[in-house]
């Protein structure tokens, strides 16, 4: 294709044209022609030159009509038309810059001064398009600028409320840890009086044991959040014995669950036979707890939990299962955000400061796993955990860095 700039001329004259096509290629110009009006208009929607020398009177269109449906066609409505003519009359002047024309000379002309008069219409129409095409990014900038400013408004917002429930989650663990750090100290002070009976000892020490337990839990969770969050947890895989996991995990919350009278049974292990799979037992060992303690916590006094573990289609199915108070929709639909729990306000009727089911479903997610759960009002709930199969030493450090937000705004990330 030419990078000439191209004139069409739209003359029925054909010595005329001869003597213009000369003259203009002799400037630098590449030149098209048309006879009549018509064919002028489709030969410009054809070849879109960069501007239109046009005689006034034409055969079939005199030149002010032509010039009308070129300003009509919006793709060419920005094409410069100068008119020639030899008529002098100031009327047909007129009508020729009311039609459109940007310019009219005057038959005889000097060829000079035809070429001073082209190039001037055609640099002012660069330059037009190139404002245009300024405005257009200008534009484009401003709005990608009004995008970033709104998604940086909504970070900072983000991050207030991420300080917001950071503070709130510090004071509220402080009591957490401190009191049965407390609770420790206090009951060790007493096992050591040498004048204490043996059962009674027993007895200080088994809460020694339950609260320290649970201090262990709490924290736990706090070291799983804050890894995540971090982007420091790299899950180490290996081959797991799901039997002694989920047995240690029922252990830990033995105490907790022999105060609520809650019997925790594991029947995947009456068959006899160990299951293991690869992954990372430390952390199945966190999701286990968490989903048992959150079972025991939301059931009722007597009540039952049953703990399901097998491989299928190389997935461990994990299953939690109680017949507590159960869960509404909005409940559910809301059941894993940070901090949520299932009462509220100063007076809580449940234990911890709703963080284990977050951990769960991020610790989850980390190992390229699924959860869901099946609840409804007063006939319990399920819990079930998809975990796909790890390779054995695969650890995969900082390639989930800081995507896991735990103590964000409550959104799934």
């Amino acid at each position: 294709m030419s990078t000439l700039d191209t004139i069409l001329v739209i003359d029925d004259d054909s010595l005329f044209c001869e003597f213009l096509k000369l003259l203009l290629e002799d400037f630098g110009y590449r030149m098209i022609q048309a006879a009549q009006g018509a064919d002028g208009v489709e030969l410009c929607l054809q070849e879109e030159p960069d501007l239109i020398l046009l005689d006034i009177n034409l055969p079939d269109l005199d030149g002010p009509q032509v010039c009308r449906r070129l300003k009509a066609e919006p793709k060419l409505k920005d094409i410069p038309v100068i008119f020639l003519s030899g008529l002098l009359d100031p009327t047909e002047k007129l009508k020729a810059f009311s039609a459109g024309g940007v310019d009219y000379i005057t038959k005889p002309f000097e060829g000079q001064e035809l070429h001073v008069r082209i190039q001037s219409h055609l640099e002012i129409r660069k330059q037009r398009r190139d404002l245009e095409a300024s405005q257009e990014l200008l534009k484009k900038a401003l709005f990608d600028a009004g995008m970033m400013n709104g998604k940086l408004v909504a970070m900072n917002e983000k991050l207030r409320q991420s300080e917001q429930i950071k503070s709130q989650f510090i004071a509220n663990m402080r009591n957490e840890i401190n009191n049965p750090l407390s609770a420790i100290l206090g009951l060790a002070e007493e096992i050591t009086h040498p004048s204490l009976p043996m059962e009674q000892g027993r007895q200080l020490a088994q809460r020694i044991h339950a609260e320290a337990s649970m201090l262990d839990f709490q924290l736990r969770n706090v070291f799983a959040a804050a890894e995540l969050e971090a982007g420091e947890a790299a899950p180490a895989i290996t081959w797991v014995d799901l039997g002694s996991v989920l047995c240690d995990a029922v252990d830990s919350l033995k105490h907790f669950a022999d105060s609520k009278s809650v019997k925790i049974t594991l029947p995947f292990l009456q068959s006899g036979d160990s299951i293991v799979f690869p992954t990372d037992g430390e952390k199945l060992r966190v999701i286990a707890v968490n989903l048992i303690d959150n079972a025991i916590e939301y059931s009722h006094t007597g009540g039952l939990v049953e703990v399901h573990a097998e491989i299928r289609d190389d997935t461990l199915i994990l299953a939690v299962k109680d017949e507590g108070i159960g869960l509404s929709d909005e409940n559910r639909s809301h059941i894993f955000e940070r901090f949520h729990q299932l009462d509220s306000g100063t007076m809580r009727q449940h234990h911890g400061q709703g963080l284990g089911l977050s951990v769960v479903k991020a610790l989850v997610e980390f190992l390229d796993g699924w959860i869901k759960v099946e609840s409804a009002l007063g006939q319990g709930s399920c819990f079930t955990v998809g975990l796909s199969k790890g390779t054995v030493g695969e650890a995969f450090g900082d390639s989930f860095g800081g995507d896991l937000l735990i103590f964000g705004d409550g959104e799934e990330s």
